[in-house]
């Protein structure tokens, strides 16, 4: 069984999860037939052996093929190869997607790669995707830790920058004084601003609906407007113009995820010094911030 470069995205989804579709099947056994080794040296199946695998696998690949057929010219298939796997994988760490999260997306791209090469897709290999964790720990992304400090020397430059060079500051001001996610402080069509000054976003990550802290009258004023005009912008051109914002006032980019740890971080302090407990403020920037437990807040403070 092969697959044809002209491929559909759904269509490679439904060859790579026949050929990877392993229920039923002893997990034990096939790591015994396994000419495969993972990075511990251990034989390991290209097989998804449980339903909770098989459909971690299936989300993985799609995101990573959708992102893939966004940011390139040309049949998708084409542009399967090692560089896709790792611009993928800094996508989803610069979107703040836990480190424990990412190590097992770069697992999970390993098995894909097994299973494209047995339909004749050569161009990317387990090794290719799984060497790379050593790179990002060079990079300062330890894998086995999720508390990296990315937050900004001076985000108020950022922020100020982008309000001054780009037409998009309104998504650096949204993120930074209200701790939106990059995909939610590009696109209006998630607001409905509320009497208070609050924000509330629709369809966030994981389909999430939360409402953030309220906003300056100023600020207030630029998102009405911006909803009235359908404001929107890709997140390729915000990213580009964040990185020039942030290196333009010399410091090191941190990735588009940035300002929402200054944010957090910045509102965590003030929360204190307003008379909060630690955990009282963990529990209200959940809720402020789009997370589903209090915990991944701890991910993002210093």
């Amino acid at each position: 069984m092969a697959l044809n470069q002209r491929a559909s995205i759904n269509a490679v989804i439904n060859m790579v999860m026949s050929q990877a579709d392993g229920i039923g099947e002893s997990k034990t056994e096939a790591k015994a037939d396994s000419e495969k080794l993972g990075q511990n040296g251990q034989s390991i199946s290209t097989k998804a052996h449980s339903i909770s695998t098989k459909e971690a696998l299936k989300s993985t690949l799609t995101q990573y093929l959708n992102h893939t057929k966004e940011n390139n010219t040309g049949r998708v298939l084409n542009n399967v190869n090692a560089d896709t796997m790792k611009d993928y994988i800094n996508h989803k760490i610069e979107q703040g997607n836990s480190l424990s999260s990412i190590n097992t997306e770069i697992s999970l791209l390993g098995k894909a790669a097994d299973n494209l090469n047995q339909l004749n897709i050569n161009t990317v290999s387990r090794a290719d995707i799984t060497e790379y964790r050593q790179e990002l720990k060079e990079q300062g992304h330890n894998l086995q830790s999720d508390n990296i400090d990315r937050t900004n020397s001076n985000p108020t430059a950022i922020v100020q920058a982008m309000n001054s060079d780009s037409p998009h500051g309104l998504s650096a001001t949204l993120q930074h004084e209200a701790g939106l996610r990059s995909g939610d402080a590009t696109d209006s069509g998630k607001w409905t601003l509320n009497n208070d000054n609050t924000l509330t976003i629709e369809g966030s990550k994981n389909g999430l609906t939360y409402t953030t802290t309220a906003l300056s009258q100023e600020t207030a004023e630029r998102v009405k407007e911006a909803i009235e005009n359908g404001y929107q912008v890709s997140y390729n051109e915000y990213r580009q113009e964040l990185k020039e914002a942030t290196e333009g006032t010399g410091q090191e980019w941190q990735g588009t995820h940035s300002l929402r740890y200054d944010h957090i971080n910045e509102k965590h302090e003030q929360n204190k010094a307003d008379g909060k407990t630690e955990e009282e403020s963990k529990a209200e920037l959940s809720i402020q911030n789009g997370h589903s437990r209090t915990e991944i807040t701890d991910h993002y403070l210093r």
